[in-house]
């Protein structure tokens, strides 16, 4: 568990991430800024952003549900335009992704939050951000899946709300893009949190957590849950099945 797990609090959020953001914020000296939250539902219920647009943020809040889409605007309305709504579903591709989106916003490229909470392919619109680096990201992951295990679902495979071990991408998957991408995982709590490597060391994390990130993972998701017969069969089944998929698919190419 993290050192900044004691930090936890709900304003808005759901598994204390607003308590942890605040934290983090503050050793950053961060008072205000900008943030972007992809898949930002009416861009209050169970968010992670809301607190900071309360607080005057500036923010960019992305949904393509067009009922959602009518309650972000009349959202960016109460804020005095503090919120850019953008009607859109972001692609797990390049064309289409959150680089695009985002370049028809006045948000500059270092901008300070980045929330992704689309219960599918977040790791790709991680993935795929190129042009932008914020300082903090928040991306949710596969929680019912043990640390070590490698798994990021299909681009195009829609959430399986039946399957929970075959949707997103599991806690390893997500601590390694970070890893590539310059980022430092710093809390788990359903959603990892990572801070860029330039900020890491105002952050103060302890040295085990920096060596092992696997000591941030929060099993209660995993133990109270999902840890079944049938949950442990499908999440075996699913990576042989990608296993074998992706050598019958070098064979075929050679």
């Amino acid at each position: 568990m993290s050192s900044l797990s004691k930090y936890r609090k709900n304003i808005y959020s759901q598994h204390g991430e607003d308590g942890v953001i605040r934290e983090i914020l503050r050793r950053l000296d961060i008072k205000t800024g900008w943030f972007v939250d992809v898949g930002a539902w009416d861009g209050k219920y169970l968010s992670n952003t809301y607190a900071l647009l309360r607080k005057r943020w500036h923010g960019i809040a992305i949904e393509g549900d067009t009922d959602k889409i009518k309650n972000l605007n009349q959202l960016s309305e109460e804020a005095d335009g503090k919120l850019h709504p953008i009607p859109k579903y972001v692609s797990a591709y390049k064309e289409g992704g959150l680089d695009e989106l985002l370049a028809q916003t006045p948000i500059p490229k270092d901008f300070d939050v980045l929330n992704i909470d689309i219960d599918s392919h977040d790791w790709y619109v991680w993935k795929n951000l190129e042009r932008y680096s914020p300082k903090i990201v928040i991306i949710e992951t596969n929680a019912t899946i043990i640390p070590r295990v490698k798994y990021v679902q299909e681009p195009d495979a829609p959430p399986r709300k039946d399957l929970k071990f075959t949707s997103g991408a599991s806690f390893t998957s997500i601590v390694e893009l970070g890893k590539e991408k310059g980022y430092t995982p710093v809390c788990h709590t359903g959603n990892i949190i990572l801070v860029r490597n330039d900020n890491i060391d105002a952050i103060h994390i302890p040295q085990e957590e920096l060596t092992d990130p696997n000591i941030l993972f929060e099993n209660v998701f995993l133990t109270q849950r999902f840890l079944t017969p049938k949950n442990l069969l499908t999440l075996i089944s699913t990576i042989i099945q990608r296993r074998f998929g992706k050598l019958k698919r070098k064979k075929q190419a050679s």
